[in-house]
Formats: C-alpha cells, sequence, structure tokens
C-alpha cells in the first residue's frame, strides 16, 4: 500500500517514512501541497497523511480541494492546533482522522492501520451493493447517495460508513455507541463530539434539516434513526 505525506518539516518526513516503511508500506514524502499535487497527478496513494499549517495552501485548503473533485482515499491531518474547533473543522471538511503534535508514533500507525482496514473492506465491496432506503439509494463502493430527485451526494469513505450504519438499521434506533463501533472499529478514545460532527456533514450532503429531518432524525438520549424501513436491491 502507498502512502503520501505531507509535511515541510524535514524530520517528521523522515519519521514517517521510517515508521510505515518498516511496516511494509511503500512511503512517499512531500514538503508542500503543489508538490503533492504533482505526484497525485502520477500516482494515487492508498492513505493521505498531511500537515495543517504550511506555506502556501494549508492542509484545511488542500483537504476541502480534494474533496471537492472527487478524492475518496482515507485522510489523516497532522497538526500543532489543539482547539477542539480546529478538529471539527478538520473533520468536517472531509479528514477521517485528526491528530495533534507531538503524538505517538504507535497511536499514529494504529490509526492509519485503522483506516486503511476501513478503505479496505469498502472496497472490497461488490460493484453492485446499494442499500435503498428513505427514498435513498448508497452505491457502497463508488461512495454515493442518490437523493429521490436524482440529484448524487459524493461521500469520504467514513460519511459512507455511517449512512450505511442508519440504513442497515433503517426504522430502529442507532445509538452512538453502534455507530462508533460500525464505523471505526476499534475502541474509540476520540473526541466525543465526533460522531455529532459526521452526522451534520451528512445532513448537509443530503439536504436534511435537523430541526425538520426527512432523513435522519436525532433522539435525544438514545442516537439517531433513518425513518423508514430498510429494502436492499442491486441496480
Amino acid at each position: 500500500m502507498l502512502i503520501l505525506v505531507i509535511d515541510d518539516d524535514p524530520m517528521t518526513g523522515k519519521m514517517l517514512k521510517f515508521l510505515f516503511t518498516e511496516e511494509g508500506y511503500e512511503v512517499h514524502v512531500e514538503p508542500n501541497v503543489a508538490a503533492a499535487r504533482a505526484f497525485l497527478a502520477r500516482r494515487q496513494p492508498d492513505l493521505l497523511i498531511t500537515d495543517v499549517m504550511m506555506p502556501g495552501t494549508d492542509g484545511f485548503e488542500f483537504c476541502r480541494q480534494l474533496r471537492a473533485e472527487g478524492f475518496a482515499k482515507p485522510i489523516i491531518f497532522l497538526t500543532a492546533r489543539i482547539e477542539t474547533a480546529d478538529k471539527v473543522s478538520g473533520l468536517h471538511i472531509g479528514a477521517d482522522d485528526y491528530l495533534v503534535k507531538p503524538f505517538e508514533p504507535a497511536e499514529l500507525l494504529a490509526r492509519a492501520q485503522a483506516v486503511l482496514r476501513r478503505a479496505s473492506q469498502n472496497g472490497h465491496a461488490s460493484q453492485r451493493s446499494i442499500l435503498r432506503a428513505a427514498g435513498l439509494e448508497l452505491n457502497i463502493s463508488a461512495l454515493e447517495a442518490t437523493l429521490p430527485d436524482g440529484k448524487v451526494a459524493y461521500l469520504t469513505p467514513t460519511e459512507m460508513r455511517f449512512l450505511e450504519c442508519l440504513m442497515h438499521n433503517a426504522g430502529r434506533v442507532v445509538t452512538r455507541d453502534m455507530l462508533v463501533d460500525w464505523v471505526w472499529g476499534y475502541d474509540y478514545e476520540g473526541e466525543s463530539n465526533r460522531v455529532e460532527v459526521y452526522i451534520r456533514r451528512l445532513r448537509q450532503k443530503l439536504g436534511d434539516d435537523s430541526a425538520a429531518p426527512r432523513y435522519i432524525e436525532t433522539l435525544r438520549g438514545s442516537g439517531y434513526r433513518l425513518r423508514p424501513a430498510l429494502t436492499r436491491g442491486a441496480a
């Protein structure tokens, strides 16, 4: 598997290359977004790990651009920013995980392996694997949700997992712990509001309104529910 690291600190780049190479990954390091763009024009990584604070285009803006362009591979932010608002912003624009510097190399490795594992599971899904519920159609492998009016919402892998869980349990209450277990699949020790961040992102992409939900209902103290019962089919 190929990992692209973007960090303007040469020591961090060398450390990450050593860390992941020792685990058998192919690692390519670039110092800025412009150089990363040139690399992406030649090769497609399985995981992108990027610093946030860099000269020129920062990591947040780069992630925003990539997601808008349809880049669906996992993205992990590394940053010295410790404010909760920055973490929420990073997740909101499409990151799959967010780690604050200084970090334990073993923790980064575990998180990277977790997002790669989820991405691999998504990639192994049948090319015609479709879920339908609440007037929505989720194409799991394509990371696309088609709305009743025919418009398509393009999802990140993590957003897809959230919607997949809700659709598999349509009409039933899905607790926060159930979502965490379905989406991350490991002992979760992240920020307590991360689930809420992804639910909000899903609602925005689906054109849903939390005050008068068409798709995702919030049941205070219980969790979330996708309103109609699930049906399955194939395109």
